[in-house]
């Protein structure tokens, strides 16, 4: 039979060790959970300072949604229409300094003019978007010959005339 003293002295030694593991297994965990905080909280550049591009006066503005008629549910870009249809779509957008006007150019088969010209009032912010939205509308004029090419031009200008622009073409049967 064992001494009782050796036995204690042993069961002492062996929780000793383990502590120690304990002990180095948890500051390892507060180091890589440390870590993974700083990380996490760490700037990151976002998609809104990535996406603008400095001119060197501002920064241009900024628009990227799909163009989609909000009747129909189709894509603008591509999409086929038939004379005489009208085309409602909303253009989303942000500008760090203030928008000036957003203009719509269109045309058919190449000879595009100013549509309308809106002023920035009368674009709205868009709390679940979080961005500036403006509804526009395009009639398809009503004698245009099966198979001809329709163009759409947004132009968005700040208050430095620093612009973006955004096309779409489609064709018509």
């Amino acid at each position: 039979m064992a001494d009782p003293v050796s036995a204690c002295r042993e069961l002492w030694y062996f929780c000793c060790e383990m502590k120690i593991y304990r002990l180095l297994l948890v500051k390892l965990t507060l180091l890589v959970l440390f870590a993974v905080l700083w990380e996490r909280c760490s700037k990151s550049t976002g998609f809104i300072n990535t996406s603008l591009v400095k001119s060197g006066v501002s920064f241009y503005p900024v628009s990227n949604n799909l163009l989609v008629d909000t009747a129909t549910g189709k894509s603008i870009n591509g999409g086929i229409f038939t004379a005489g249809d009208t085309l409602s779509f909303e253009v989303d957008y942000f500008s760090q300094d203030s928008v000036k006007e957003v203009d719509l150019y269109a045309g058919i088969n190449g000879a595009d003019s100013l549509i309308t010209r809106l002023p920035y009032s009368d674009s709205y912010f868009s709390f679940l978007k979080l961005m500036d939205t403006v509804l526009l509308r395009y009639a398809i004029p009503t004698l245009i010959p099966s198979g001809s090419k329709g163009n759409l031009i947004i132009q968005i200008m700040d208050a430095n005339s620093l612009e973006i622009t955004r096309n779409a073409s489609f064709g018509i049967q």
